[in-house]
């Protein structure tokens, strides 16, 4: 049974977004949007000729590397895990 989803209305760059999200992932596109906005300010205040799309493309761009660059060490892992496995399968 899927969990009911209500409307979350956030607020980005002075802009209101109306999305729909299940009540667990509330918290979390809250926390996102918040993300959002402080990276734009950030990107803003370093480069003001910007426009506001391109300063909400280039935060969120920003964003998404911070999250592939946390992520790195755990793809590692997993790699480093499934390669000892292939090895110990080939073994047998």
């Amino acid at each position: 049974m899927s969990a009911a989803l209500i409307e979350q209305k956030l607020l980005i760059c002075g802009r209101e977004y109306r999305l729909r999200c299940r009540v667990h992932e509330q918290s979390y596109l809250q926390e996102a949007a918040r993300l959002l906005n402080e990276q734009v300010g950030t990107v803003r205040k370093g480069n003001g000729h910007l426009s506001q799309e391109q300063s909400i493309v280039l935060a969120s761009l920003q964003i998404a590397q911070m999250l592939m660059q946390q992520q790195q060490p755990q793809l590692q892992n997993c790699q480093h895990q499934l390669d000892t496995l292939i090895l110990l399968l080939e073994q047998r």
